[in-house]
């Protein structure tokens, strides 16, 4: 990931907000946030799916493990 910062709009209760988090990060909802050149570039794209499919394997193999999710 960059080092750009991708604007984020958290709902509050009564309100909502917006908050800058770092490309890679995770918001509120615990989805990834990308800022538009990470998620306009083929590599970095190919990467973050990469990532993403380790973590969900890792998961997976904790879960059928019984240590549950990480």
């Amino acid at each position: 990931m960059c080092a750009n910062k991708q604007d984020v709009v958290v709902q509050g209760r009564y309100d909502s907000k917006i908050i800058q988090f770092r490309c890679g990060d995770s918001d509120p909802q615990g989805d990834r946030v990308i800022c538009d050149s990470c998620s306009n570039d083929p590599k970095e794209r190919a990467r973050i799916r990469r990532h993403q499919a380790n973590s969900d394997a890792d998961n997976a193999w904790l879960v059928s493990a019984g240590w549950g999710e990480m």
